[in-house]
């Protein structure tokens, strides 16, 4: 981070008589609901909205937490999501604080508060030994970048089903056991890599926060050589997460279009790694849940310059 970002960082602090709280009390979950119901849960009522928080929290067993900016009197002001997430790396693990749902109600808006609160937030989670902090822009990166953020490699792929390679040794087999993908997804990455840590019931769950999804073995020769995690979108086959082992990228691309020609698509598209695209996939970068990184802690950027490096790739299920 520049120093000029630095120096933007410490220089923010919340108004006076405000407050940051990084675990929200269910009185103020409640009022981040309501004032994000239109944004992010229209699809559902008020009150189902906030019994699908209450669910997400929930299910997260402890890696999601509500944080947010409460004024003197009492009133949430500001609000975002803070996750718990674990990554590996070249050096081994490194812990960083995962950032969601920044939301600033209308009448609060032009003081400065998302910005404040985020400086806070990251200068608790470095008390706390927290690396990294990361997020998925869906908004103008440059908000985050002058706060330090660093843009990662954001890239989706598309290919025409007519393009794709047909293999008969191919089977694709329904799959929910997330211990058996957990072992491949593992597996698929070489040492040394940059990759968002999973565990068995992390798989589970942020499968569930992402909607349904079908999953599938894939297997050639009767060989389980990966997993494909995939929706349904108007003329394509939308790749959510691919995991292959041992195997070729052409079976990979093999498995795809079987599933996108059953399924009547003519497109497959999605987050695929870089290294399993090539031609004739054709790639765009993506201007929308783009993932950026800021090391916390001048003793951590150089972690950050690595990620960039490393060209990391995240798929669908690890972005929030």
């Amino acid at each position: 981070m520049s120093t000029r970002g630095a120096r933007i960082l410490q220089d923010l602090t919340l108004p006076e008589g405000a407050h940051y709280c990084d675990t929200l009390s269910e009185d103020h979950i409640a009022q981040a609901a309501t004032q994000v119901h239109a944004l992010w849960g229209a699809q559902h009522g008020p009150a189902s909205y906030l019994g699908h928080v209450h669910e997400q929290i929930h299910r997260s067993d402890g890696a999601l937490h509500y944080a947010g900016v409460i004024d003197e009197h009492g009133a949430l002001i500001a609000s975002h999501k803070r996750y718990e997430v674990d990554l590996a790396s070249p050096a081994g693990d490194v812990s960083a604080m995962g950032i969601g749902a920044v939301f600033t109600p209308e009448t609060h808006r032009g003081q400065g508060l998302a910005p404040s609160m985020l400086a806070e937030a990251m200068r608790r989670a470095k008390t706390r030994d927290v690396k990294l902090a990361i997020l998925f822009s869906e908004i103008d990166a440059r908000f985050y970048e002058r706060l330090g953020f660093r843009v990662l490699p954001a890239h989706t792929f598309h290919a025409s089903v007519a393009d794709l390679p047909e293999d008969p040794d191919v089977e694709l087999t329904p799959c929910d056991d997330f211990s058996l993908m957990l072992k491949l997804y593992d597996a698929s990455f070489p040492d040394g890599s940059w990759y968002r840590k999973r565990t068995a019931g992390s798989f589970r769950y942020w499968a569930w926060r992402h909607g349904a999804r079908a999953r599938f073995l894939m297997a050639h020769r009767g060989e389980v050589v990966g997993y494909l995690s995939v929706a349904l979108r108007a003329h394509a086959l939308w790749v959510e997460d691919a995991v292959r082992v041992n195997t070729t990228r052409a079976v990979l691309w093999a498995a795809l279009a079987q599933l996108a020609r059953k399924a009547q698509r003519d497109q497959v598209a999605g987050w695929l790694r870089p290294d399993d695209a090539g031609d004739p996939f054709v790639e765009q970068n993506r201007s929308l849940c783009v993932p950026m990184a800021r090391g916390l802690g001048a003793a951590n950027e150089n972690l950050v310059h690595s990620l960039v490096k490393s060209g990391v790739y995240f798929s669908a299920l690890d972005s929030f």
